[in-house]
């Protein structure tokens, strides 16, 4: 009994012997463990994952606007009207003129300056006059007998010594017949002539007249444009008229009219002294022709 005890405790010593060892060696570890991380920042522990869910919370309602009405305007108040009274001006005084305007305005606004004239009125000014009733005003380039030949004057060519009678002054450049067919005349001259309303309304003074002069009969022109330059200068009414002899056709310079043929041979006679020849001859003018050339 005496040795089972001592087995006994025996075993209970190195029992607990090895549990002590055990035990010191833990202790020691979790000794070392505990100053190793007193030394240092402590480590969070480790979190497990974690769902995290979103809460949705309502939406707060926004909150009414309020109207903010603008301060009212205040209204301008109408200044009260000066009513000055009229007084009636005394003998001898007269009554006040306006404010004249300072000499430079006047200036300014004088009538016809170019400060105050409107675009229209200078082109106006720029522009020709117009032309008085029964005259014509020659183009660029042209010359006597284009000007005759055009619609709003003869329409014929060979009534230019109508044109050279009505104006010999103006025309006194007109020598031959080139000068007539082709010399120019100044542009913007103006041209007196009979107008087919002046022809209609006149009353011709050579209607009673048939007896004319025959100057020359020739088939051209050329031929009669120096008599017939020369008598007009003298103051003879001449004209040239066509006709047909035999189907050819022939031009006549011719000078009337007169009431009888003791006059038409007298006028004869003058003419060839003034032409130096005594070629002419007397005829009486058909209607047509007295119609046509005693208005001239």
């Amino acid at each position: 009994m005496h040795c089972k005890r001592k087995l006994g405790e025996r075993l209970k010593i190195r029992c607990f012997g090895g549990m002590g060892r055990v035990f010191a060696v833990v202790l020691a570890g979790v000794l070392a463990c505990t100053w190793g991380c007193s030394g240092g920042e402590e480590q969070p522990p480790e979190e497990k994952n974690k769902v995290v869910v979103a809460i949705k919370r309502p939406m707060p309602k926004p909150a009414p606007e309020e109207k903010v009405e603008p301060p009212p305007v205040p209204q301008k108040q109408p200044e009260p009207a000066v009513v000055e009274k009229e007084t009636a001006p005394r003998e001898g005084e007269s009554v006040a003129q306006e404010e004249q305007p300072a000499p430079q305005a006047a200036a300014a606004a004088k009538p016809g300056s170019v400060e105050t004239q409107a675009p229209a009125e200078l082109l106006k000014k720029s522009e020709p006059p117009k032309l008085e009733k029964g005259f014509v005003r020659v183009r660029e380039g042209e010359s006597l007998s284009a000007v005759a030949a055009r619609q709003d004057v003869y329409g014929d060519f060979l009534k230019w010594p109508g044109l050279y009678r009505l104006n010999v002054e103006r025309l006194a450049m007109i020598q031959t017949w080139e000068d007539v067919k082709k010399k120019p005349l100044p542009a913007g001259l103006s041209l007196r002539y009979v107008s087919p309303g002046e022809e209609r309304k006149s009353q011709s003074p050579f209607q009673p007249r048939p007896w004319v002069v025959t100057i020359r009969s020739w088939q051209t022109p050329g031929r009669l444009a120096a008599p017939a330059i020369k008598l007009i200068q003298n103051g003879y009414n001449v004209y040239i008229a066509r006709a047909v002899v035999k189907d050819k056709p022939w031009l006549r310079l011719r000078v009337g009219f007169y009431r009888s043929k003791s006059e038409a041979l007298a006028a004869k006679e003058k003419i060839g002294e003034i032409l130096g020849n005594n070629d002419a001859w007397i005829a009486r003018a058909g209607k047509t022709e007295l119609e046509t050339f005693s208005r001239e």
